[in-house]
């Protein structure tokens, strides 16, 4: 991921989305919550979720230390779930300011 640009990260699920009742993606460096995005942010289509992040998200990236993300899902029956966390690189950006 590159700060100040606007990625799109797809997310695979063993099974359909329609049997999601929320989602929460959160995207964490130095044990700091630095994005936190829900299912309203999100396009469930299948088994994949679709989140693109803003540049105002990603501008919040420090580009020297890795990313972690964590998606958590609650199912229309009530059992919690959470995929393990993945942990991606960040690149450097010469230019962060949000381009309008």
């Amino acid at each position: 991921m590159m700060p100040g640009t606007t990625p799109t990260h797809y997310f695979e699920l063993p099974f359909d989305t329609s049997n999601i009742s929320q989602v929460r993606i959160i995207y964490k460096q130095d044990n700091e919550i630095i994005i936190k995005k829900t299912q309203d942010d999100c396009i469930l289509d299948g088994s994949t979720i679709e989140l693109t992040l803003t540049q105002e998200d990603t501008v919040k990236i420090n580009h020297e230390k890795p990313v972690d993300i964590q998606v958590r899902i609650l199912d229309n029956v009530g059992h919690s779930l959470g995929s393990l966390v993945m942990s991606v690189g960040a690149e450097k950006c010469l230019d962060l300011e949000v381009l309008q």
